[in-house]
């Protein structure tokens, strides 16, 4: 028994591992990915033991643009709401429920000349495959009414996005001028889905989504002679789980995504270099977790964690739990330089608070039994 439990950490270790390692994405967005699940899967809408969760997250970023030769700074924040149907306090992970949730997430800065905010509608439908409630599969989809701002005024210099810290969703393509003010509006969708497993001993949790269904037209400047249309994305996520005694749980989690997947496009390659960051062609999250889990005894409860972002980063996590209700998670993510290298230049100071109710409206304590 305890030679198939040591096969099991070392094989699941290496699988980590490895699909971090080969993994390929583009995007900045949140170092807390897991705090705003709805922007990494609609699939994860309602993914939890509660019937109302709500969650505030911000990232403050910054980094040092080469073109203009200054410091540019970036705000992203993310609110959310989220309902679950057939919940009882009782029995909070039901054989099968469905679960809606609203999201908006905006980016924007005095320093950057692009803003945009994105308004989304999310459903999932959760649901056991066995008796045991050891397998599960859940479904979700998306709808993303994107609204971009362009204005080139307050700056007072010829600018485009820097990717380390801007938001993606919209495109600054051509020479945008000086003077330029735009706006863009464009719908959007996007379709995911997770499969669970989990025993007392051991958990695992894959997921795979794809954004940008339809190839929304994101050029903000509005340039007729370039590709407007937007790639699709590929998100997938990996998590982990190893019961290490009655209080602590070890988790490795991954999550990766590629931008650029136009299969209408007669070439793969990225002639805009919208898809490249600081030099680097592959980027993913990976860490582990080291989780206490909640006592009756005690009122906080502290966790701690470290990733990297494409081993160009490191990020080091806590996580406090008061009284079983509150959930704060902080970082701050910080690049590691090499001289071989170009430099991945941004940094960012990040909070998320998450918060679980009853019908009611109490707040109720997390569990993830």
């Amino acid at each position: 028994m305890h030679f198939k439990i040591m096969n099991k950490y070392r094989i699941s270790t290496i699988i980590a591992l490895f699909t971090g390692l080969f993994a390929s994405a583009q995007n900045p967005k949140f170092a807390l990915f897991e705090s705003s699940p709805m922007l990494v899967n609609p699939a994860y809408t309602g993914y939890y033991p509660g019937k109302i969760r709500v969650a505030a997250h911000g990232s403050f970023m910054t980094t040092q643009n080469v073109d203009r030769n200054l410091k540019e700074s970036n705000l992203h924040s993310n609110l959310s709401v989220e309902l679950r149907s057939n919940y009882d306090e009782s029995d909070p992970l039901p054989r099968r429920y469905a679960a809606v949730g609203l999201n908006f997430y905006r980016y924007g800065h005095s320093s950057t000349p692009l803003s945009a905010m994105f308004p989304a509608l999310s459903g999932a439908y959760h649901t056991f495959l066995d008796r045991r409630r050891r397998h599960a599969v859940s479904v979700g989809a998306q709808a993303i009414y994107a609204m971009g701002s362009y204005d080139a005024t307050a700056i007072g210099s010829i600018v485009k996005p820097d990717y380390e810290i801007s938001g993606g969703g919209f495109a600054v393509k051509g020479n945008p001028g000086v003077n330029l003010t735009s706006t863009l509006n464009y719908l959007n969708f996007s379709v995911g889905g997770i499969y669970a497993y989990k025993s007392r001993e051991f958990e695992f949790e894959a997921g795979l989504a794809m954004y940008h269904l339809f190839y929304p037209k994101t050029d903000i400047v509005n340039k007729p002679d370039v590709e407007t249309k937007q790639r699709h994305r590929g998100v997938a996520s990996l998590k982990l789980g190893f019961e290490l005694n009655q209080t602590k749980q070890l988790l490795f989690k991954t999550m990766y995504w590629r931008d650029g997947l136009f299969w209408l496009s007669n070439s793969l390659e990225d002639k805009t270099g919208e898809y490249s960051i600081g030099g680097l062609k592959a980027h993913f999250f990976l860490g582990v977790e080291l989780m206490n889990k909640p006592l009756e005894d005690r009122n906080l409860i502290l966790s701690y964690g470290l990733y990297t972002r494409s081993l160009a980063t490191v990020m080091p996590l806590v996580e406090a739990a008061y009284k079983k209700k509150y959930i704060l998670r902080a970082t701050y993510e910080y690049p590691m330089n090499s001289k071989q290298f170009e430099a991945y230049r941004a940094k960012r100071a990040e909070l998320a608070l998450i918060m679980y109710f009853n019908p009611a409206g109490k707040i109720v304590p997390f569990t993830e039994d």
